[in-house]
C-alpha cells in the first residue's frame, strides 16, 4: 500500500510506539517555556516581597536593633567599653536631648550651618544607638523653641523636685527679709557719711576722703543703693526692678556682704588710727568719731546672720531642676538624664574636646567628638554610686595637676568615673582625704588604686639625697595590706628605687641596671644600624584579660626595664606577662645602660639579656597576690615614659595608640572592675572602614535589591538551561 510521504514525514514514533506530531511538541516547548519563565518570574515577585516584608518588619520590629556600621567614626555603634557599661545597667534612665536643631538658628556661612548639623545629628545618632543596646534607655529629643513640650517638661520635673524646691523657696524667702535688711543699713550709713561733708565747721579734708572711701564700699553691696546714687547723677528717678532672687545672686551676695560687713568696723578703727596718731595728727569731730566707733554695734548681727545663711545655703541641695530649666529657657544644649531617684545635666559642649597638643599649634585645632566617654560615664555613675579613686604618689614634683607630664591621662581617667588626687610624699606624709567621699560617705568599703611612679632624677643645681624608703613607708604598708597598685620603674641606679621592696612580694626581679634596645636601620642606603631604646610595635601578649581587651593596639616603651619573674615565686602569688620584648635579632636588654641610653648599644650574647622562647623577657606584668582572704591586684611597668601624655595621649594618630588603653585598663583591672575591660571609643575612630561617601547610595540599593536580583540571575541561568 503507498504512504503519503508528507504524512509519514510529519509523523514520528514515540517510544511507546505512539505517533507525535512536530506542532504538538512546538506546544510542549512554549508550555514549558511559559511554565519556566512564570516560575523565575513568581521566585523575583517573591523575593522581592520578602525583602520588603524583612525590611519592614527590621523597622517596626527590631527598630533598627540589628545594622552595621561602616563609618569611620564609628557613629552608628557603641565601642566594647560602652557596651560593657550598659550592660551592668539595673536602673531604668531616660536621657533628654535638650537641643535646638540647627535650621531654626541663623548662620553667617553655610559652612558653620554644615558643623552644627552634623555635630547635632552625631549626638542625636550616638543617643540612639543607647537606646537600642539597652531595653533599661529611653531617649527623647526636646526643641526649647517648642514651648508646650518645654513647660511639661518642667512641670513634670518640678513635681519631682518639689522638696527640693520648697526648701530652696524657704531660703530665698529668708535671704531676701535679709537683703532688705542689707539695703536699709548701707542706706542710712551711705546718709550719714554724706551727711558729715555738711557739718559745720567742715571736718578735715582727708577724713571725707576716707569716708567717701568707706560710701563707695558700701554702695557695692546694695542695688538700692547703686540706683539711688545712679538717679541722683542723672536727676531722674530711676525704679527698681523687683525680681525674684536667685541661688546664684543670693550667694554672691551674702558672700560680699559677709566679708565686708566683717571688715568695715576695722577700717573705722584704722582710720580713727591713721588720722590721731600719724605724723600730722589730725582731730576727729565728736560726732564722726562717736559714729565710727559704734559701727560693731550695727554690722555685727547682719554679718552674723550672713554666715548662718551660708551654712544654709551650704546645706542645700544641688539645684538640678535650676540647671534644666536654664538650659530650656537659655537654649543651652544639654543632655538631661534621668532615673527614679536622680537627675543629672551635662552640657553637650562637654562631648567635643581639643587635644591639648593641638591647642599650641598655628592651625585652627580639630575637635574630637567623646560622646560615648560623656554618657558612659554618666550611666557608670549611676550604676556605681561611688566614685573609685586613683592616687599617683609622687615625691616633690606635680604630676597629674595642670602641666603635669600625665596631666591629660588623669583627664581621660576622671572622665571615666575616676577621682584622681595626687600624694606628694614630700609634703604630705598621710594619704590625702577624698573630699567626695567626706561629703558622701560610701556605704562599703570603696575601690582605691596607688600608681607609683619613679621619683623625679636628681637636680643638679639643688643637689638632694635621694628619698628613702622610710618616706615612702605610708604607701608601702597600704600597698602590702593589699591596695590595688600599678608601679612603674625606669632604667635608673637601685639605691634611687624607694619601693624596691615590693617587687620581692609579687615574685619579680626587675633588672634596673639594663635597657631594653631596638635595633633600626638608619640609613638604608648605607645600611646603617643602630640600637636605640625606644620600642615601638610592641602588643600585649596572652590571656590574661588585659592582652583581651586591648585587642592587637601596638605600644612603644621608651628605656623599659626588664621586669624578670622570680623562679620560685612567694606561695599564693601569680604572676601573668603582659607585653614580652619580642624574640629576635633585633632586640635585646643591653647592660651597659650608658651606651644603651645614648643610642650607641651593642648587642652582647655573654653580658646582655638575650630574649628567647625558653627565657621570655617581660616589660609588663600583670600580678595577683593573696592577702588573707582577699586577693590583691598589681600591675608593674618596667617603664614609666609610655604612659605620659606626650608619648599615649595625642596626637591621636600616632603608630601605638595603646599606650593609654594599656594604663588605663590596667586600673580598671586592678580596681576590680573587669567588665569594663575594652577599647575606648576614641581609639577605635582609627580602626574602621573609611566613611562610604559617594558609594553610601549604590550600596544601600545594592544591599536592598541584591537578593531579588540574585534569584532573577539564578532564574535566568536555569531558563535558559530548560530552554534547551
Amino acid at each position: 500500500m503507498a504512504v503519503d510521504k508528507s504524512e509519514s514525514s510529519n509523523t514520528h514514533k514515540n517510544t511507546g510506539g505512539q505517533a507525535t506530531s512536530a506542532t504538538q511538541i512546538g506546544m510542549a516547548q512554549k508550555r514549558r517555556w511559559l511554565v519556566f519563565g512564570s516560575n523565575v518570574v513568581v521566585a523575583v515577585l517573591l523575593a522581592t516581597v520578602l525583602a520588603g516584608a524583612a525590611v519592614w518588619l527590621s523597622g517596626m520590629l527590631l527598630r533598627g536593633k540589628a545594622r552595621s556600621d561602616w563609618t569611620s567614626t564609628g557613629q552608628y555603634s557603641l565601642s566594647p567599653r560602652g557596651k560593657a557599661v550598659v550592660r551592668d545597667l539595673q536602673a531604668d534612665v531616660t536621657i533628654t536631648m535638650v537641643a535646638t536643631h540647627p535650621s531654626e538658628n541663623l548662620y553667617r556661612s553655610e559652612e558653620a550651618y554644615r558643623r552644627d548639623l552634623t555635630q547635632y545629628e552625631r549626638m542625636k545618632t550616638l543617643l540612639h544607638e543607647y537606646e537600642i543596646a539597652s531595653s533599661h534607655i529611653k531617649f527623647e529629643t526636646l526643641a526649647p523653641s517648642d514651648t508646650a513640650s518645654a513647660d511639661a517638661f518642667l512641670q513634670r520635673l518640678e513635681g519631682r523636685f518639689k522638696e527640693q524646691l520648697v526648701g530652696k523657696e524657704a531660703f530665698l524667702k529668708e535671704f531676701a527679709g535679709f537683703r532688705t535688711q542689707v539695703d536699709t543699713l548701707v542706706g542710712q550709713e551711705v546718709g550719714r557719711l554724706q551727711s558729715f561733708g555738711t557739718l559745720q565747721p567742715p571736718p578735715p579734708e582727708v577724713l571725707l576722703q576716707n569716708l567717701e572711701v568707706a560710701a563707695n564700699g558700701l554702695i557695692k553691696v546694695s542695688k538700692t543703693a547703686q540706683l539711688k546714687m545712679l538717679s541722683q547723677m542723672v536727676g531722674q528717678e530711676i525704679p527698681e526692678e523687683k525680681a525674684a532672687p536667685t541661688i546664684e545672686e543670693a550667694r554672691d551676695s551674702v558672700n560680699a556682704v559677709s566679708e565686708l560687713f566683717k571688715q568695715f568696723p576695722e577700717f573705722y578703727k584704722r582710720v580713727i588710727a591713721g588720722l590721731e596718731k600719724g605724723e600730722k595728727p589730725v582731730t576727729i569731730p565728736p560726732a564722726i568719731k562717736a559714729f565710727m566707733e559704734s559701727a560693731p554695734q550695727r554690722f555685727d548681727p547682719i554679718q552674723k546672720k550672713a554666715e548662718e545663711l551660708k551654712v544654709k545655703m551650704a546645706a542645700l541641695p544641688q539645684q538640678k531642676f535650676d540647671e534644666v530649666k536654664e538650659s530650656i529657657t537659655g537654649r543651652k544644649a544639654s543632655l538631661v538624664f534621668e532615673t527614679e531617684g536622680d537627675v543629672k545635666v551635662v552640657p553637650v559642649e562637654d562631648a567635643w574636646i581639643t587635644p591639648p597638643m593641638q591647642e599650641d599649634q598655628q592651625d585652627e585645632p580639630k575637635s574630637v567628638f567623646v560622646g560615648e566617654r560623656v554618657i558612659s560615664n554618666q550611666l557608670q555613675a549611676l550604676v556605681r554610686k561611688t566614685k573609685p579613686a586613683v592616687f599617683f604618689v609622687t615625691f616633690g614634683a606635680p604630676v597629674a595637676g595642670w602641666g603635669g607630664p600625665y596631666a591629660a591621662l588623669a583627664e581621660r581617667l576622671r572622665q571615666s568615673n575616676f577621682i584622681v588626687q595626687e600624694w606628694d610624699l614630700m609634703r604630705q606624709h598621710e594619704m590625702p582625704k577624698v573630699e567626695e567621699w567626706e561629703k558622701d560617705p560610701p556605704k562599703g568599703k570603696p575601690t582605691m588604686v596607688i600608681v607609683l611612679l619613679p621619683p623625679p632624677p636628681p637636680n643638679m643645681q639643688r643637689p638632694m639625697p635621694p628619698p628613702t624608703p622610710e618616706a615612702y613607708q605610708p604607701v608601702l604598708e597600704l600597698v602590702n595590706a593589699g591596695t590595688p597598685v600599678l608601679v612603674c620603674v625606669d632604667a635608673v641606679e637601685r639605691m634611687m628605687v624607694p619601693y624596691e621592696g615590693v617587687f620581692a612580694k609579687f615574685g619579680l626581679e626587675p633588672r634596673f641596671e639594663a635597657v631594653a634596645v631596638q635595633n633600626l636601620l638608619i640609613d638604608p642606603s648605607k645600611g646603617t644600624e643602630r640600637a636605640v631604646p625606644w620600642l615601638t610595635q610592641l602588643q600585649t601578649t596572652g590571656q590574661h584579660p588585659i592582652a583581651r581587651a586591648m585587642g592587637g593596639l601596638s605600644v612603644a616603651f621608651i628605656a623599659s626595664v626588664p621586669v624578670m619573674i622570680s623562679p620560685k615565686p612567694p606561695e599564693g602569688v601569680d604572676v601573668t606577662p603582659l607585653v614580652l620584648l619580642p624574640v629576635s635579632p633585633d632586640y635585646w636588654a643591653d647592660t651597659n645602660m650608658m651606651e644603651a641610653m645614648n643610642g650607641q648599644a651593642k648587642r652582647d650574647e655573654a653580658k646582655d639579656i638575650i630574649p628567647t622562647k625558653e627565657h621570655p623577657v617581660p616589660l609588663a606584668v600583670a600580678v595577683t597576690r593573696k592577702v588573707g582572704d582577699a586577693e590583691q591586684r598589681a600591675v608593674v611597668f618596667g617603664n614609666s615614659l609610655f604612659a605620659r601624655d606626650r608619648v599615649g595621649q595625642y596626637p591621636r594618630d600616632l603608630a601605638f595608640p595603646g599606650n593609654t588603653e594599656l594604663f588605663v585598663n590596667s586600673v580598671l583591672w586592678a580596681g576590680g572592675m573587669d567588665n569594663l575591660l575594652a577599647v575606648s571609643p576614641e581609639v577605635l575612630q582609627a580602626q574602621r572602614l573609611g566613611d562610604l561617601g559617594a558609594w553610601a547610595l549604590p550600596l544601600r540599593v545594592i544591599l536592598v535589591g541584591g537578593l531579588p536580583a540574585l534569584v532573577a540571575f539564578v532564574g535566568l541561568i536555569v531558563f535558559l538551561i530548560r530552554r534547551r
